[in-house]
């Protein structure tokens, strides 16, 4: 520079007037483009030297959030492996997700089969996890290993939002779905609302979850080998224990049935279970056989028997083990007091024999174990069920009388017995006798022979029947074959007013009725004698000489006629028919 003045003095001393100035312009136009030169290359430098401090903080920045994001992933995974308690490690990460459940929540689905269920859940609704239901062509993407994330139309459209309630609906903007093993080794499927770490850009947030999730593969896995194997045990268990109850010697086949069902509602937690037959081969509908479990209101308890019935005819149409939710209780028309039901078919040498129902109140679903149980249970009562009919048929031959399927002599005096003794010890009001005898009956076997005789009989029994079924009382009332043509009917619970009056009623529908024998129809009359215990006899003997000496008055009055026993006296009926 130094030297640049000293040219510039003598340049000065030497030059002058326009020329000078020439000159001197351009030197100064010199100066300026050195300045601008060095600052240009100055400001490059300045440039390049702010790039790289940016450059730096953002890599610091980065390392700064993946470590951040690496520690809060180790204190997760030790939040989670530390526990005592492995579910209650599960629990923990799903609150991690979801501080706040009003504003979202998170469900492990748990994959068995082609189905799956809620393994851990927070913030769902009832009735959301007992509906929760992941897509199938969801689960196939899962099983690349890839996270999926469900908003706008494609949630709205998903078999998950669907099951979702209004409530929780509110809460899922977007959902998403993070796997829990690849391929093959999907064994579950985190659905969340939120991610972590909350501030993070999403793809961060989908990859620390896909990596959490990941780690905890191996571990949910053994998890769910253990339950599965703990079940199988337990199942193992609750079999033994109900066939040592099915092949039970020591008691009557209905009773040991009963005991069974009880059972098995307990283990599958059922209020009640039923069990239905058919009635005979070839028959359209089944009929409840046993019905069992916890006691009920009367009024509740008709109403639940009525929602069985209901069941069962489904049952029957579906054929197979089906399961009832609240949705499909509605649809069949049970819409109140049961919330969740199971039927499973009973069949017996590949022929559709009956049918199991267990129902409950609560609108938890079945667990599979207990399916499975239920599935098995069925195979086992069709085995006993026969045994339980040829009892049942042995039994009723025995209490019966072959003809007119009434009950017999036998079965009646040990009633009559009972009855007299429940009304004597104070456990009954009174209890009256009807004693019954078809008019001139020797005069059809005469004349039409004892074939005809046999389908009076018949045809009488049946009217006696359908006459008890019109009383209030009729279902205590025992019919009974007294001897040849006299019928005997015991009506527990009933005056003599109420006898008299029954008495009446069955004379007239006798009295009525055309009785068809070979080509002919006969008219048949019917005498009746009345007697009540405690009016009219205080021991099962003097009520039976009550009622005979009735019957003897109707007869020698002119018969077709019903006679009340007016004192406790035996008379004879010889020679009266």
């Amino acid at each position: 520079m130094h030297g640049l003045v000293s040219i510039l003095a003598q340049l000065e001393g030497v030059l002058s007037g326009t020329a000078g100035l020439l000159a001197l312009a351009t030197v100064c136009l010199f100066q300026h483009g050195i300045h601008v030169l060095q600052r240009q290359r100055s400001d490059r430098n300045s440039a390049r030297i702010l790039g790289e401090v940016k450059s730096l903080e953002r890599e610091v920045m980065h390392l700064t959030r993946d470590k951040m994001i690496t520690r809060l992933e180790n204190v997760v995974l030790r939040e989670i492996l530390t526990q005592n308690d492995p579910e209650r490690g599960y629990a923990v990460l799903l609150k991690r997700f979801i501080p706040d459940t009003d504003s979202g929540f998170a469900a492990i689905i748990r994959l068995d089969r082609s189905s799956g269920t809620v393994f851990e859940a927070r913030g769902l609704s009832d009735e959301s996890l007992e509906a929760f239901h992941i897509d199938t062509h969801h689960l196939a993407t899962l099983a690349s290993g890839s996270p999926l994330v469900l908003e706008d139309q494609p949630l709205r459209k998903s078999q998950i939002y669907a099951s979702l309630t209004p409530s929780d609906k509110r809460k899922a903007s977007r959902i998403f779905l993070i796997p829990v093993g690849v391929g093959q080794e999907l064994c579950a499927v985190l659905a969340t609302t939120q991610l972590l770490p909350t501030a993070a850009p999403q793809a961060e947030q989908l990859d620390l979850s896909t990596r959490l999730m990941s780690c905890v593969a191996g571990s949910l896995k053994q998890l769910f080998t253990l339950e599965h194997h703990t079940h199988q045990l337990r199942s193992t268990r609750e079999m033994l224990e109900l066939r040592s109850i099915a092949d039970s010697q020591s008691e009557q086949p209905l009773r040991m049935i009963e005991r069974f069902m009880v059972r098995l509602a307990q283990i599958t937690g059922s209020e009640r279970a039923s069990l239905y037959v058919l009635p005979k081969e070839g028959a359209a509908t089944c009929k409840a056989l046993i019905r069992c479990g916890v006691q009920l209101p009367p009024g509740v308890e008709t109403r639940w028997f009525q929602h069985e019935d209901t069941l069962s005819s489904m049952g029957q149409l579906y054929g197979q083990v089906t399961v009832f939710d609240q949705l499909h209780l509605k649809r069949v028309g049970v819409d109140t007091l049961m919330q969740s039901a199971v039927t499973a078919p009973i069949r017996h040498k590949h022929r559709y024999a009956g049918l199991l129902c267990l129902t409950r109140r609560q609108s938890a679903a079945p667990l599979p174990v207990d399916l499975e149980l239920i599935t098995w249970a069925a195979d086992v009562l069709s085995e006993t069920i026969q045994k339980s009919i040829n009892f049942l048929q042995m039994e009723r031959q025995a209490r019966q009388d072959g003809l007119t399927d009434l009950a017999n002599r036998r079965t009646f005096d040990l009633q009559l017995a009972r009855e007299i003794d429940s009304v004597q010890q104070g456990l009954g009001l009174e209890c009256s006798l009807l004693l019954c005898d078809l008019d001139r009956f020797k005069s059809i076997n005469d004349q039409y022979g004892h074939q005809a005789g046999d389908l009076v009989l018949r045809e009488t029994a049946q009217i006696l029947r359908e006459q008890m079924g019109k009383i209030r009382s009729g279902d205590r009332a025992l019919l009974a074959r007294y001897g040849g043509e006299e019928m005997a009917i015991l009506l527990p619970g009933v005056g003599i007013t109420g006898a008299l009056r029954i008495a009446e009623g069955i004379r007239a529908a006798i009295d009525s009725h055309p009785f068809a024998v070979e080509s002919a129809l006969l008219t048949v009359t019917i005498s009746v004698g009345v007697a009540t215990c405690p009016l009219h006899a205080s021991s099962p003997e003097a009520l039976i000489s009550a009622a005979d000496a009735a019957l003897y008055e109707a007869k020698s009055a002119g018969r077709n006629r019903v006679c009340c026993a007016q004192e406790p006296t035996a008379i004879s009926a010889t020679g009266v028919s």
